[in-house]
């Protein structure tokens, strides 16, 4: 247990407490130090420099019960280290480790900004930063297993460690009322057993209590509740935001049978937002700004919709909102919407005539490779007409009034993406819009 907690104090902190796990195991309490070398992976220097902290943070918890001893011969005694006193060790040195006081000020902001957190524990920033880069490596490889582990959920599980140790530390919170309403004692999951770790009474565990349910209702590990994740005040705003967002749909798509979609829509949007604006949401959509032509390429009606509604954000002064919020909401608004709407209001519809000489068998192949792009909205059709938008075929003709993709032989994949682009060029040519 301790060696998946130490991970994150600093090397010579998890070299001490190593040492140390061997002198609880060893009856006789005295060990050489070429064993310790051995054992431990280390120089002769580097438990030397082990044991003098081992004493220094003895010395500092005054605990008169450890009797520490060098021979000068190679002998290195610990008498009265017992399981208990290691765990007292343990946390002195967390409040003193470097690494883990970064991930904590990095992650809570606690001891104030970055400069006066190297000037408080008199590091460099360069020092600060490659801490930052150990920790990363830290949890993708040691800790967790990032192979096993979504992104959301490991920042789950650093957000558990990070309360912890600020509750450990003397960081309780003292009010909650720009999160959410006061709850009631009994409102929320017990989380008795993780207050045998964080050691608290009364309000302040109620307060912390509280802290982590809003937490998982934002991220739906708990039923989500827009009324306990979100204060009054944010409530209120976010609501006015949905309702203008969905007068702004049934402008948009003037058409009854979009009444159900909507309000669908409605209840995305309500989620959305509350978790967005929340202090507590991580979200799994991918933020790449350089994909937002993808969409723009491929549904430019929606598009200009979802746009519309990032305008009604940006009215609201009361909702902060930076590059990375504003990416993450267009895509989610953007996936909202394609979830949602029937296909003929995703883009125009583009209309293909498929004439092979090959014979049925082949034309029916083709005709089935083509759902591939049923996302696009595409109408396949076996008659060449005036509504026709692409023929394909193994012969051109001179004299269409339509794009042409003419395939002499079974189309490969490089077809297939010129065929697509095609698709994508036509809509982007059109000037209609939904519906």
């Amino acid at each position: 247990m301790i060696e998946k907690f130490n991970r994150l104090l600093d090397d010579e902190q998890q070299l001490v407490l190593q040492m140390a796990e061997l002198y609880i195991h060893d009856p006789e309490k005295k060990l050489s130090i070429s064993y310790l070398q051995s054992e431990l992976g280390v120089s002769r220097h580097q438990v030397l420099m082990a044991f003098d902290l081992l004493k220094d943070t003895v010395a500092s918890l005054n605990l008169k019960n450890i009797d520490l001893a060098y021979d000068g011969k190679g002998i290195i005694a610990m008498y009265g280290l017992t399981t208990s006193l290691l765990k007292q060790l343990l946390e002195e040195m967390a409040l003193r480790s470097i690494r883990l006081n970064v991930f904590i000020n990095s992650q809570l902001g606690i001891y104030g900004t970055q400069a006066q957190f190297t000037k408080r524990f008199g590091i460099s920033r360069a020092t600060y930063y490659r801490n930052i880069m150990g920790i990363r490596q830290l949890f993708t490889e040691e800790i967790f297993n990032y192979r096993s582990l979504t992104e959301a959920r490991l920042r789950q599980v650093n957000f558990a460690f990070v309360q912890a140790q600020r509750i450990r530390q003397g960081h309780v919170l003292t009010e909650l009322s720009d999160l959410s309403p006061v709850a009631a004692d009994d409102d929320g999951p017990d989380f008795g057993p993780l207050n045998q770790f964080w050691g608290l009474e009364d309000e302040d565990l109620r307060r912390e209590k509280q802290y982590l349910t809003i937490y998982c209702r934002v991220n739906e590990l708990l039923d989500f509740s827009i009324d306990q994740c979100c204060g009054p005040q944010l409530q209120e705003c976010l609501q006015d935001l949905v309702d203008s967002q969905t007068e702004l749909l049934y402008s948009t798509f003037a058409d009854a049978s979009l009444e159900k979609a909507i309000g669908r829509i409605k209840r995305a949007l309500t989620q959305t937002n509350a978790k967005v604006f929340s202090p507590f949401y991580f979200s799994e959509t991918f933020v790449d700004p350089t994909k937002m032509p993808f969409f723009n390429e491929t549904y430019p009606a929606i598009d200009a919709v979802v746009k519309q509604l990032l305008g009604e954000v940006a009215k609201r002064r009361q909702l902060y909102i930076d590059q990375d919020v504003l990416t993450q909401l267009y895509y989610t608004y953007m996936l909202i919407l394609l979830e949602h709407l029937p296909v003929k209001f995703l883009s125009r519809t583009v209309k293909i005539t498929v004439d092979f000489s090959n014979g049925p068998i082949f034309t029916k192949y083709i005709v089935a490779q083509l759902q591939q792009f049923a996302p696009l909205n595409i109408e396949i059709m076996m008659e060449l007409t005036e509504e026709t938008d692409i023929f394909l075929s193994d012969q051109s003709f001179a004299e269409l009034d339509c794009e042409q993709m003419i395939w002499e032989s079974p189309p490969l994949a490089a077809d297939w993406e010129q065929l697509g682009d095609m698709i994508v060029r036509i809509k982007n040519q059109s000037a209609e819009g939904p519906g």
